[in-house]
């Protein structure tokens, strides 16, 4: 697929409103090297790739020679080598015949196998038998320092025939090394490869230029011997025939005397010296002063043959055979960029430490073992520390136009003890990194912290967090902007909560109940609270908050705002209901049930799902999640009672529309409701989606930022909803509605006009509505009597007639103190039947209206209320109260009214369309 190709297929997410960058293809970190670790170097390229997918890691097999010259001449993405031999002289000529050196590194062992076709089996060979017959001083199977070890040997009389590797590679020069410190008279110091100079009576060798060759040889070559190395000799027994008997591997009888054959239990040491079963050699450590080897030489070569090949130690294989790493010390010259090199030492490095650490890790991302591979593919680690550490430094000689390539401050940086005993891959206390190991730069990496930890002065995770942390660096960046916001939208919800306490005594905010605000303002502070739990840094606590606070909040706004618009429909709701009582506090009780039932949910829900902070996705984000597998069902029901409930404030404030302009909170609250209800369904989606987008680190932020900016901008609409326009309006001294009272009467059934009759305001925040069903004459020419509800608020000295329909259309409101009105035969008994007993006239502005009352009772409890009006007031004393028969002051008043409701209702100036009689200004 051409660049182009791939381009166009990542520009489809950025099309769809995601955003990425053309992906291009990762860039090889290619090895090339000798043969024998070929499969397992093979095979370590492909885990690695896939822990650090950011690179493609490879390895070639070419055999050492062809790897140096390689590495030397530049070959296209190779970076390192892996060779059986370090060369004498480890200067190369580069680019521009520039002068280079190598770096050598200690990596691994495996071990030469002795293979041979005889018909017997359990062939045990002494270090002194193996020195004679490849140096051809043994001749024949039967002779007798081979018969001693194996008797069956001594009727076969045929001679041996060796089969030795041709030309200079490591295989040789590492089995004459051993042969040679077999038996130090054959002087083979410097010799790497055959002939010999000196050949016994022996047959002559035949030669293999490989393994595989040499291996092959020995299957079909009767009577032959030869040395291979042990991943081969597995590898050619494993797909051998079982019947097939004659080709088998030689036990050796090491310097300690034990008889052992090749194999990673006899490379090993003994696990007991070690918390974990890691593969060490069996070997003591080394006892050459490394530290004082030079890194650019053949030094440490020279030191582990002394050191490992034939080893006293029991149970030891003689013939060990080491693997180094070579890397270019410096590789600006060959347009190899610093990033590569250290993704190259990186990967080196977790190759030689990766299976031996001395702790074992629990993180969800730690980088994998090394060593089931090793055994697997018949490699042992070197355990010794001197080895490792010189390993180590030796790495760190490495430089990119002579800029050190290692950042010491890195908390990626591996972690040794004070022994210098290697104990992890990375030096973070309470956490992981994301790639471990080291060349990594302390400017763009951090660890990954456990939950609990964070880093703040440190980047390893070594400081405890507490259980409430918001962070403003790297990926929280964004809380700055949130918590700017978030102060500015609190000062505004705290000036207006200010101005309702400090007003409260005001008419117009008297009207809106404040106690009722107090539960709204309190609602929406604790909403902008929950907004600091969005942006907080996860943890069991930030959790449990990022429920309930937004429960809280909304559903005892919401339910308060229901609550209330329910009320508003009890006395304009036109349902004739007439004995319900509606205070403020059975409004607050209701809501706090509501809201008492979602926090039941909300513990039921933290109960069971047990919310706490994991670190998710492939950026590793600290995200919440329940400790029990999906909670759906407690997060659906709190969605469908919230959902009710603002359902419910829309509906009420739709029906009660038509109230009268000072009682017109219900268009606000079904403003607010409406509002907030279209911000949730077009955001909470995209929240939603963006919030499991746990694979790109910026839609994640983006998902974040939008979130908390939800929560802190509902939490601020709210209160400037419901409360900016009234607040301002009582700023400029002016009432909610018009101060200029008119009077409404119908000149003609069909005449239609709007009514702007408004009251003088409200006394009380908790008033009472008087209701009365009678006839009503004086609104229609012909003295046609209509049948209305007339409401009677005395607290608001207001007076409103009705439609008796389920409408309930305004016909007539004005100011009740205003008329006059008077009992159109107060003189009657009171227990008489006379209409005129139970009638009242009210004059206004020459306008008469009368009202005719089902009994006397109740047309004195009317002209009680007119009384109380008048008294308010500061007028006379109302013509014809005196003489009712039998009124009782307010408690018969009381006693006889048709229904009392107290209510808190409000309104807005803005005028609206109703069926009203002929305006007339006052």
């Amino acid at each position: 697929m051409t660049i182009l190709n791939s381009c166009l297929l990542w520009l489809l997410p950025l099309l769809s409103g995601l955003g990425a960058f053309c992906q291009q293809p990762n860039v090889i970190i290619g090895g090339i090297g000798s043969n024998p670790p070929s499969s397992l170097f093979l095979a370590l390229s492909g885990v690695y790739s896939n822990y650090d997918p950011g690179w493609d890691y490879n390895y070639t097999n070419a055999g050492s020679g062809a790897a140096r010259a390689a590495l030397a001449a530049g070959a296209p993405n190779l970076t390192w080598a892996a060779i059986d031999v370090i060369p004498s002289n480890v200067s190369y000529t580069g680019p521009g015949n520039t002068l280079g050196h190598f770096v050598p590194v200690p990596v691994a062992a495996s071990c030469i196998a002795i293979v041979y076709h005889l018909n017997v089996t359990n062939l045990t060979l002494t270090r002194q038998n193996l020195a004679d017959i490849f140096s051809g001083k043994i001749a024949f199977w039967n002779d007798t320092r081979l018969t001693q070890n194996n008797p069956n040997l001594t009727t076969i009389t045929a001679r041996i025939q060796t089969i030795v590797n041709s030309g200079t590679a490591g295989l040789t020069a590492n089995f004459l090394s051993a042969l040679n410190k077999f038996d130090p008279t054959l002087n083979l110091t410097g010799t790497r490869y055959y002939p010999l100079p000196t050949w016994g009576p022996a047959n002559t060798p035949l030669y293999g230029s490989s393994d595989s060759i040499l291996s092959d040889g020995v299957q079909v070559v009767p009577f032959s011997i030869g040395y291979v190395d042990l991943p081969y000799v597995n590898a050619t027994l494993s797909g051998m025939a079982s019947s097939f008997n004659l080709y088998g591997i030689a036990n050796i009888i090491n310097k300690n005397g034990d008889t052992v054959a090749p194999s990673v239990q006899t490379m090993k040491a003994s696990a007991i010296h070690s918390p974990l079963p890691v593969a060490a050699l069996s070997s003591p450590p080394i006892t050459t002063n490394i530290s004082a080897l030079r890194h650019i030489s053949n030094d440490i070569g020279n030191a582990i043959q002394s050191s490992y090949l034939d080893s006293s130690v029991p149970n030891a294989y003689p013939l060990m055979e080491p693997t180094f790493f070579i890397l270019r010390q410096d590789s600006q010259l060959y347009g190899v960029s610093a990033a590569e090199i250290q993704a190259t030492l990186r990967f080196l490095f977790w190759i030689i430490f990766g299976g031996t650490q001395t702790t074992l890790s629990t993180e969800p991302i730690a980088s994998p073992s090394t060593a089931t591979y090793f055994n697997q593919y018949n490699f042992v680690h070197y355990t010794d520390p001197n080895i490792r550490q010189f390993a180590y430094d030796a790495f760190m000689l490495v430089t990119q136009g002579g800029q050190s390539l290692y950042d010491p401050t890195s908390p990626c940086n591996p972690y040794f003890d004070s022994n210098n005993i290697y104990v992890s891959a990375s030096s973070c206390k309470h956490g992981y990194c994301i790639i471990d190991g080291p060349f990594q730069s302390s400017s763009i990496i951090e660890c990954i912290c456990d939950v609990g930890y964070y880093n703040n002065q440190q980047l390893d995770c070594s400081e405890p967090s507490a259980p409430f942390m918001i962070h403003f660096n790297n990926l929280d960046s964004d809380n700055i902007v949130m918590l700017v916001l978030l102060i500015v939208t609190v000062l505004i919800n705290t000036g207006i909560l200010t101005l309702i306490v400090l007003w409260r005594k005001k008419p117009d905010i008297q009207a809106i109940s404040p106690n009722c605000c107090y539960v709204i303002m309190a609602g929406a502070l604790f909403g902008q609270v929950a907004a600091l739990f969005f942006s907080a840094d996860p943890s069991p606590l930030v959790c449990a908050g990022r429920i309930f606070l937004p429960v809280i909040a909304f559903s005892s706004v919401f339910s308060m705002l229901l609550m209330k618009s329910i009320r508003i429909y009890i006395i304009f709701g036109y349902k004739r209901i007439r004995t319900i009582k509606t205070p403020d506090w059975k409004l607050i009780l209701a809501s706090a049930m509501i809201v008492g039932i979602e926090i039941v949910v909300c513990v039921a829900w933290v109960a069971i799902g047990s919310p706490t902070a994991v670190v998710e996705g492939s950026f590793y984000a600290l995200v919440c999640a329940s400790a029990h597998g999906s909670m759906a069902a407690p997060e659906i029901l709190i969605y469908v009672l919230n959902g009710a409930i603002l359902i419910g404030c829309v509906v009420f404030a739709y029906l009660t529309r038509g109230a009268h302009e000072r009682f017109q909170e219900s268009r606000v609250i079904g403003l607010c409701s409406y509002v907030v209800s279209m911000t949730l369904l077009l955001c909470l989606p995209m929240v939603y989606a963006l919030s499991e987008e746990l694979s790109s680190q910026g839609l994640y932020v983006v998902g974040r930022i939008i979130l908390s900016c939800l929560v802190i901008m509902v939490s601020s609409l709210i209160p400037i909803i419901l409360f900016s326009t009234r607040l301002f309006k009582v700023l400029q001294h002016k009432p909610v509605g018009n101060d200029s009272e008119k009077q409404t009467q119908r000149s003609s059934p069909a005449a239609t006009n709007r009514s702007s009759v408004t009251s003088q305001g409200m006394a009380r925040a908790s008033i009472v509505a008087y209701a009365y069903d009678c006839g009503l004459q004086g609104l229609k020419f012909g003295g046609a009597w209509v049948s209305s509800t007339v409401l009677v608020f005395t607290n608001l000295d207001l007076i409103e007639m009705r439609e008796s329909d389920m409408d309930g259309t305004i016909q007539v409101s004005f100011r009740f103190s205003s008329c006059e009105c008077e009992l159109c035969d107060p003189e009657s008994d009171p227990d008489a039947e006379k209409v005129l007993a139970r009638s009242v006239r009210v004059r206004r502005n020459k306008v008469t209206y009368t009202l005719e009352f089902g009994s006397k009772d109740t047309a004195g409890s009317f002209m009680a209320n007119y009384a109380d009006v008048k008294a308010k007031a500061g007028t006379a004393a109302v013509k014809g109260v005196g003489g009712i028969s039998g009124l009782g002051g307010a408690a018969k008043r009381d006693k006889t009214v048709f229904g009392l409701l107290e209510a808190s209702v409000t309104g807005t100036n803005e005028p609206r369309d109703r069926k009203s009689a002929n305006d007339q200004s006052e």
